[in-house]
């Protein structure tokens, strides 16, 4: 396996939480959420076994449900960081949509590093209609592709910024 599919399935398989709070503090509370799950249950059991009859007891022990509670799976770390290069690619491009040479000039950039032209052609399409509406997360890029195209972006806005400087 070469070093680029290594680096595809350890972003496949590494995961990172998404639920939003601190990872630290998840550690914590699943603990703690398991350990309540399995305190009402017995907390539960001992009430139904306290009852004086026996055969009301039984009932009672049979009646008990464990509460339901499973730890959601986290997030694989490549999903993770496509998202977030994402989001970046999508604030450029509305940004630089005002600019009305962005597009082309992308798209020339693109052709030069070895992008397919029929591909790039399609991503500008795409580009464009995220300026009128957020659509760009049915593109399915790869993360390379992904970096490739936000250095793409900054070099271009860079330069469009340096050129208003000078103007």
């Amino acid at each position: 396996m070469d070093p680029k599919q290594k680096k595809e399935e350890s972003l496949k398989h590494d995961r990172r939480n998404a639920y939003g709070e601190n990872d630290k503090s998840s550690r914590k509370a699943i603990r703690r959420r398991k350990q309540w799950v399995n305190q009402t249950y017995r907390r539960a059991v001992k009430q139904a076994l306290a009852s004086p009859d026996p055969d009301d007891a039984q009932d009672g022990v049979g009646l008990v449900q464990r509460n339901h509670w499973k730890k959601e799976p986290d997030e694989a770390l490549g999903d993770k960081l496509r998202w977030g290069l994402t989001r970046e690619v999508e604030s450029i491009a509305r940004k630089g949509a005002a600019e009305p040479s962005l597009f082309p000039c992308l798209e020339r950039r693109l052709t030069a590093r070895g992008w397919v032209p029929q591909a790039v052609r399609a991503l500008m399409g795409q580009l464009r209609a995220v300026v009128l509406q957020p659509c760009f997360e049915e593109v399915d890029l790869g993360l390379t592709e992904l970096r490739e195209l936000l250095t793409a972006l900054h070099e271009l806005n860079s330069e469009h910024g340096a050129e208003a400087d000078e103007n």
